[in-house]
């Protein structure tokens, strides 16, 4: 059944929110495009921070880790 979930989705071009934050990471994984945000932002601010997966922890990790200007709620 995932399997015919996952080539539906390939079949129409469409992401899901798991799909969003792997690439999302994968693209942060470019210097010139995390310079780009971690210049862009300075303080991040991740609210329901006890729900944060592994991704979003990367994520967040990344994009502050120039700053260390963070704050979870």
């Amino acid at each position: 059944m995932f399997e015919e979930y996952e080539k539906k989705l390939k079949q129409y071009n469409i992401l899901d929110f798991d799909d969003i934050l792997t690439n999302t990471y994968k693209i942060l994984q470019n210097k010139e495009v995390l310079d780009y945000f971690q210049n862009r932002f300075s303080y991040f601010l991740v609210d329901e921070y006890q729900d944060t997966n592994e991704v979003q922890y990367n994520i967040i990790k990344l994009l502050a880790s120039k700053s260390r200007n963070l704050c979870v709620v």
